[in-house]
């Protein structure tokens, strides 16, 4: 650990985590749920690049598990299906992706990519409209996102013979969403894929660059294609928001009541709390006796309601809120002067809190 000082200010610049609250657990939980870069960022506090790559080996070879597409199944007994198309007319490749859900897990069905070059240009109308109408013909197709972009006229026209196709505009927002989405369900395995070697490459091309809304999806070099994967990501995008429609769940970037993991967290203190990715079923717990509070089930909102089964306990010097149990609260309010003279560390038991007299309860209401 380093100590800084000049005039007027002292600063402690270190890469190891100080607060009570960053148990090896809390490491452990966050090192999962956060990309390497991101968590060298914010957990140890390293400079990294904003640029990183998004899909590694690790991650999308555990998913490869399906022998093949999806071929010799009637229209009748096929599954709702969800595409994502990505538009190369010259110097890019273009590509679609079909998903659709089995127990839980999405599953990559079928997939195209067509090779246009300066010389010869895509033929939208011969490729991947033709492909698409084919599809519909022979597969129950629930929605189609495509990027607008050079698809226009396509995306009419697709829609005036039947075929249900959304626009899905490659903004910020929007590919913040798919990189989030796709990256989650490789993390958490709910998504499995049939061995193709193209795929892969472009996957392992995949570059995860932050921006202020999170990390999007980018080529790790221009001259590296990707689009498969932007095709992919959005059939996902599209899979996870018909769901939400038809749930009237949130499952926000792929986790709801179908995917999501099978054991919650547990949070302790507020810190942690604001710290919660993808709506994560997590346990709020006492901080000082460990009794768990509240469940949150990992999707829909979080809800702030004052609630009398716990509170939030204040640390003004160390600037830290602690879950308390309805009891610990209690004890505390009774035993706590009107300021907090001494941080407050986790390894101290209840009694010893209150002997020493360095907590209050927070008296503006901050009920969970």
């Amino acid at each position: 650990m380093s100590l800084y000082r000049q005039k007027g200010m002292l600063m402690v610049w270190t890469h190891d985590c100080l607060a009570p609250w960053q148990s090896d657990e809390w490491k452990a939980q966050m090192r999962e749920s956060l990309r390497p870069n991101a968590y060298a960022r914010m957990i140890e506090n390293r400079w990294v690049s904003p640029e990183s790559r998004l899909i590694t080996p690790e991650l999308w070879d555990p998913c490869v598990v399906l022998k093949g597409k999806m071929i010799g199944v009637p229209r009748e007994r096929s599954p709702l299906l969800f595409v994502g198309v990505d538009v190369g007319i010259k110097d890019d490749t273009a590509a679609v992706c079909a998903v659709h859900w089995f127990q839980g897990r999405l599953i990559l069905a079928d997939h195209q990519i067509w090779h246009p070059t300066k010389t010869e240009p895509l033929d939208l109308e011969e490729t991947i409209e033709a492909w698409l109408r084919s599809f519909a013909r022979h597969r129950r197709v629930g929605l189609v996102y495509a990027d607008p972009f050079q698809f226009h006229r396509s995306i009419i026209t697709l829609r005036k013979m039947g075929l249900k196709i959304a626009e899905f505009p490659q903004t910020i927002g929007n590919t913040v969403k798919m990189a989030t989405v796709l990256f989650d369900l490789l993390k958490g395995k709910r998504i499995a894929f049939y061995p193709d070697p193209e795929m892969r490459q472009q996957a392992l091309h995949t570059a995860a660059v932050e921006s202020s809304r999170g990390f999007r999806l980018a080529k790790e070099k221009a001259s590296k294609k990707i689009d498969v994967i932007v095709a992919l990501s959005m059939a996902a995008v599209a899979a996870i928001d018909t769901l939400e429609k038809s749930t009237g769940h949130s499952l926000v970037w792929g986790r709801g009541h179908e995917t999501r993991p099978s054991e919650p967290i547990k949070i302790t203190c507020w810190d942690a709390l604001t710290r919660v990715r993808s709506r994560q079923p997590f346990n709020l717990c006492c901080h000082y006796c460990g009794a768990v509070c509240r469940s949150y089930p990992g999707y829909g909102r979080i809800s702030l309601t004052p609630d009398a089964s716990c509170q939030m306990v204040g640390d003004r010097r160390g600037h830290r809120w602690y879950v308390a149990c309805k009891t610990c609260a209690g004890k505390l309010q009774e035993g706590g002067p009107a300021t907090v003279t001494e941080t407050v560390q986790e390894s101290k038991s209840l009694e010893q809190v209150l002997k020493d007299g360095d907590v209050k309860i927070h008296d503006h209401g901050l009920l969970l």
